[in-house]
């Protein structure tokens, strides 16, 4: 499994997001209970462990992590879903919901004095021959 999918399973709850759908659950005995959104749902059949972070419907039998479920969801891809829990923390939003970061522009960095050049050279200098045993250490 890869780390990113690790971090989605572990920050995103799987009762945050179905929430983020609007879909409500019911306590009922250690788990939860709601109409399952894959299938016409008259009465819950879809369970949900929140210990687990799992959900299973008894109706269609879809079931899975908190990521298959976006997956599922959205029509999205494994990569896809887990970039889209990890964005929010869980919170399930629409791509086009997200705002770009903004965009910094080259006459945003200031200019270095000739004197501030010469400092980062000299430490650019040192870590060269530090790391690569020009120094005679190592």
């Amino acid at each position: 499994m890869n780390l990113k999918a690790d971090e989605a399973k572990r920050s995103a709850r799987i009762l945050d997001v179905l929430a983020s759908y609007g879909i409500e659950a019911e306590k009922r005995g250690r788990g939860y209970m709601a109409r399952c959104p894959f299938h016409d749902d008259s009465t819950p059949s879809l369970s949900v462990d929140p210990i687990k972070n799992v959900f299973h419907c008894f109706g269609c039998n879809a079931g899975g992590t908190v990521i298959d479920f976006v997956m599922k969801k959205d029509g999205l891809t494994f990569r896809e879903a887990t970039d889209k829990l990890l964005v929010d923390g869980g919170q399930v939003r629409r791509g086009s919901d997200i705002a770009a970061p903004p965009s910094r522009k080259a006459a945003d960095v200031p200019a270095l004095s000739p004197d501030e050049r010469r400092q980062v050279s000299d430490v650019i200098e040192h870590y060269h021959r530090t790391l690569s045993g020009e120094d005679g250490r190592g």
